[in-house]
């Protein structure tokens, strides 16, 4: 059969046509959208142990002699104040004033046991804390139980005022001063050459003894 010409030359064209068209873009996928990094939880605060609390003569872990204990939460917190603390004193008439700071940890065993520390703390203010625990160390690791050789060893520039009571070997710090107390030859009730006990007080108090004295620690008289 005979095509007409026009009608090849059409089909000829749309063909040609066809075969120009342009493809169809290729499609990409975008690219997969950068990790964005969890954000790292905040510890939650914790209160230190005894142990991690470092003795020093400007004062015990975050509490400086002449400053403000740090206030945040009773959970964290190494010392509370307790307003009802010296609530039974007050009753019997032997001070006037309830509240005391106080130590935010458990006492020792015992029924004469003992706070870890014990804190005088004056109008806001801390002004001595004490201590009769061997848990309680200085950076130099030296504490209740350390003999007097051992302080000297790491603190040489420690001062020695002796007396038949007892000799003390005071450190210098910046805002206060720590005193430990050793027994000596003519000491009665203490070792020789042994720390019994630790305090730290302002740079302007002059040292005193704890050992067969009417000094006291942790009571309400001072609170």
């Amino acid at each position: 059969m005979n095509i007409p010409r026009a009608a090849a030359l059409v089909a000829l064209t749309t063909v040609l046509l066809a075969g120009c068209a342009p493809s169809a873009p290729e499609t990409t996928s975008p690219p997969p959208a950068a990790e964005t990094p969890s954000a790292t939880p905040t510890p939650e605060p914790t209160k230190p142990t005894v142990e991690e609390l470092v003795l020093s003569a400007d004062g015990l872990g975050p509490l400086r002699i002449g400053e403000q204990p740090p206030v945040t939460h009773p959970d964290v917190d190494v010392v509370i104040f307790d307003p009802e603390y010296c609530a039974e004193d007050v009753a019997a008439g032997w001070i006037t004033d309830p509240g005391k700071w106080v130590t935010n940890y458990p006492w020792g065993p015992g029924e004469y046991g003992k706070p870890p520390f014990s804190v005088n703390i004056v109008d806001g203010v801390l002004q001595a804390l004490f201590t009769l625990d061997p848990r309680v160390r200085t950076a130099g690791d030296i504490g209740i139980g350390s003999t007097v050789k051992e302080l000297l060893a790491v603190y040489p520039d420690a001062v020695l005022t002796r007396s038949e009571l007892i000799d003390l070997y005071v450190i210098a710090g910046e805002s206060g001063q720590l005193v430990f107390e050793a027994g000596n030859d003519t000491s009665i009730g203490y070792d020789p050459g042994v720390i019994w006990i630790a305090h730290v007080i302002p740079t302007d108090v002059k040292p005193y003894s704890f050992a067969n004295s009417d000094a006291g620690f942790g009571n309400c008289v001072s609170a």
